[in-house]
């Protein structure tokens, strides 16, 4: 009950401290909770609510699972989200409570697992994913959250496996396959995701 109660006066106090001025308008801050009295959210936002940065726990009250802010009540800008252990997941920007724009995804390790580029809610543009190492293990595109365009995936040691061609989201084209040293060592033929013998 102690701890709880410090929680409380401690969150209590931040928000004062928060309370700014920000283009003339006053920002206010507070505490949601859970039934079991442990802290759900924490907001500073302006008097009508139509702006609010977020911060939202786990329910132990303690561990952050996700930032960000609220535009018009729909997620707006740079999100980044925590798993049950707070450490980064992945950071997402959102326009009109859409993914629009780059999202990073990450190992627990924090390196980059993955980077896609979004565009209202749709998967469109580059996206990359990679081993835990690092190193490139896949590249290629999206529009309108459909495969479109050049795909390259690569061993963990870098050399090139496989390259193909993605149309409408099906194999098109010739694809090549290669070893971990980099060898050829099979093609194949697509015609709108249908294997040409």
């Amino acid at each position: 009950m102690k701890k709880f109660l410090l929680s409380l006066f401690l969150t209590l106090f931040l928000c004062q401290l928060i309370e700014c001025q920000t283009h003339n308008t006053e920002m206010l801050c507070d505490t949601v909770f859970f039934e079991t009295g442990k802290i759900k959210i924490i907001r500073t936002h302006n008097a009508d609510l139509s702006v609010m940065y977020c911060k939202l726990f786990g329910e132990n009250g303690r561990t952050l699972i996700a930032e960000g802010k609220y535009f018009e009540k729909k997620r707006d800008s740079i999100w980044t989200f925590y798993d049950n252990s707070g450490v980064l997941k992945s950071r997402e920007t959102y326009l009109n409570d859409l993914k629009n724009g780059e999202s990073s995804m990450y190992y627990a390790n924090g390196k980059i697992s993955g980077v896609y580029e979004w565009k209202n809610g749709n998967k469109d543009g580059l996206w990359k994913e990679y081993y835990s190492s690092g190193n490139l293990k896949a590249a290629g595109f999206y529009t309108n959250d459909k495969l479109a365009g050049g795909y390259k995936l690569f061993h963990p040691n870098r050399q090139l496996c496989v390259e193909g061609y993605y149309a409408d989201d099906v194999r098109d084209g010739v694809w090549k396959y290669y070893d971990e040293t980099g060898n050829l060592i099979s093609e194949e033929k697509y015609v709108k995701g249908k294997k040409v013998e």
